[in-house]
């Protein structure tokens, strides 16, 4: 068997190699050196084929310490998706009560010749709720001659932007509802 020797420099004056210096004596006086230096060229060539097999086999602690911390924040990750599936299911709830109030208002109502969105509607003068046509006799207006319409009269283009806002008020009047 043949042993080969490697040999490196370290410079004294820089710091970060003084405290270098100073590790390699303490491991020469207690024979962990040459150990110290395989086991380093081998997790140095290990990481760098992008391995962390050299790193497991010569620090198991440290791989049982990161399955707890995977554990651990796996366990905290379950408890924040728990609450927010808590936090939907409350939400759910509230919409199911609305649309459960939804439909009572709509039920029994007039409406007017609209439907819902299931078809259902168009309520006739027959229905109990619907307005009732009053008899009363019609007539029309006197004439006169020399009346003339231009001066009681002006005509002008509407140019209101609320005509969708004054129909869902009308509809919700007939129902009995007040915005």
């Amino acid at each position: 068997m043949t042993r080969i020797q490697f040999k490196f420099w370290l410079d004294d004056t820089k710091a970060d190699e003084q405290e270098l210096i100073a590790i390699i004596e303490r491991w020469k006086n207690q024979r962990k050196f040459t150990k110290a230096v395989r086991d380093g060229l081998y997790l140095y060539w290990s990481c760098e084929q992008g391995s962390t097999q050299a790193l497991q086999e010569l620090y198991p602690k440290l791989q049982a310490q990161s399955i707890v911390h995977n554990v651990d924040s796996l366990q905290a990750e379950r408890e924040a998706l728990q609450a927010e599936r808590e936090a939907l299911q409350r939400e759910r709830e509230k919409l199911e009560s609305i649309t459960a109030q939804l439909s009572q208002l709509t039920q029994n109502k007039p409406t007017m010749g609209f439907t819902n969105a299931r078809g259902q509607g168009l309520k006739s003068a027959s229905d109990d709720n619907a307005p009732k046509t009053l008899n009363v006799p019609t007539f029309t207006a006197p004439t006169f001659d020399d009346d003339s319409d231009d001066d009681l009269l002006t005509i002008r283009k509407d140019t209101s932007t609320n005509a969708n806002q004054n129909l869902i008020k009308s509809i919700m009047g007939l129902i009995g509802e007040k915005k």
